[in-house]
Parts: C-alpha cells; structure tokens; sequence
C-alpha cells in the first residue's frame, strides 16, 4: 500500500478526505463526544455529513479526477505525474465504492429500514478509515489517528 516515489496511494486521497471528515465531527457535532465510538462517530457521519454525500455521489472522486486533469495530471506535493491508467483506476474505486454504500436509506424516508445496507456503508467507511491510518503507520505520518481503529 505505500507509494513508491513518495506520492499517496491514489485511493489514500478520499480515504483522508473521509477521515478528517469524520474526526471534524467528533468536535462539531453534539451527540458524538469526543471520547464517542468510531462506530458512532462513522454512523454520524454517514446519516449527517456532506462529505459522506458527496462520496456516495461520486462527487469526491470525480472532483479529484477533474482536478487531477486540469493540473496537468501532476501530483502537487510530489510533482510525480498520474497517468491515464492512475485515474482509470480512481473512477474503478469511485464506482466500488459507490456501489457499496449506494442503498443507504435516506434517513428522512419514513417506512421500515434494513439495518444490511447501513452495515454495508458502514463497514466500506470503516475500511476506509483503517487503510488511512495503517498508511500513516506505515510512513511514519506525524499526528494523532484520533479514531484509532486500528487499535479496536
């Protein structure tokens, strides 16, 4: 999973995205304390955050592709290219990951709910916060990893 060259896994970028998200609203947001679960801070995110819409849009990696292409298809911490094949790979997870978490119920929809497709959101966030904080492991990455999955 570490990069070769010194660029992040391209998958790492919306796996940061979401992480910081979901530790912002540990601080924001009443009803998840800042001592609170990563499940509960995960299910906040999922049922109250933007970021989590836009992830289950596509939004997060089509700005990311669209951004990538407009800067000439350059890494801006690294200077180290992408290729063609580098956002192919991107729009692959997009569409993974999209599917993964697309039958979340919209939290406003009255009715009875299936808990099976908040579980199915719910673990492909938790994958993602896993991967980031095993990735800042695994390069040394200064900071504090404040939801500690990986030591769950």
């Amino acid at each position: 999973m570490v990069a070769t060259k010194g660029r992040k896994p391209l998958n790492i970028f919306m796996c940061q995205i979401v992480y910081t998200a979901i530790t912002m609203s540990l601080v924001k947001h009443k009803g998840v304390s800042k001592h609170g679960s990563a499940r509960e801070a995960i299910n906040h995110f999922i049922t109250n955050s933007e970021t989590f819409t836009a992830l289950k849009e596509g939004k997060l990696h089509n700005d990311f592709i669209k951004d990538t292409r407009n800067n000439n298809m350059i890494e801006p911490e690294t200077g180290e290219p992408f290729t063609e094949k580098d956002l192919k790979e991107m729009e692959l997870d997009r569409d993974r990951i999209k599917l993964e978490i697309s039958r979340v119920v919209d939290p406003n929809e009255t009715g009875t709910r299936s808990t099976g497709y908040s579980d199915r959101a719910y673990y492909q966030i938790r994958r993602m916060c896993e991967a980031y904080e095993k990735y800042c492991i695994e390069t040394n990455q200064p900071g504090p990893l404040p939801l500690n999955i990986i030591k769950e």
